[in-house]
């Protein structure tokens, strides 16, 4: 996404949310070697945010949060060619 098409497209809501809440308090139940900041940006993953869209929430860049995931990745062992949106999303639908 150009930075054009960024400045226009509708801002992200904030993560204050309860059903936020509640996600948050699911994956530290699950990931507890998690930072606070990685298991929001887990959430985010999950509810299918780009990277500039959870940087813009953060208040940081697209590099830091690129870093914050592949730190998440390790942290959760996955391996070349696993995806931590698909392991996230996928969690988020068993619990349903």
């Amino acid at each position: 996404m150009t930075d054009l098409e960024k400045q226009n497209a509708p801002r992200p809501p904030r993560d204050d949310g309860i059903e936020f809440k509640q996600e948050l308090s699911r994956l530290a139940s699950l990931y507890k070697n998690l930072t606070l900041k990685e298991l929001r940006i887990c959430v985010l993953i999950g509810q299918e945010y780009k990277n500039w869209e959870i940087a813009e929430m953060i208040n940081t860049n697209e590099h830091n949060i690129e870093n914050h995931r592949y730190t998440i990745r390790k942290k959760l062992g996955l391996k070349k060619g696993e995806f931590l949106s698909t392991v996230l999303l996928a969690e988020k639908n068993e619990k349903k």
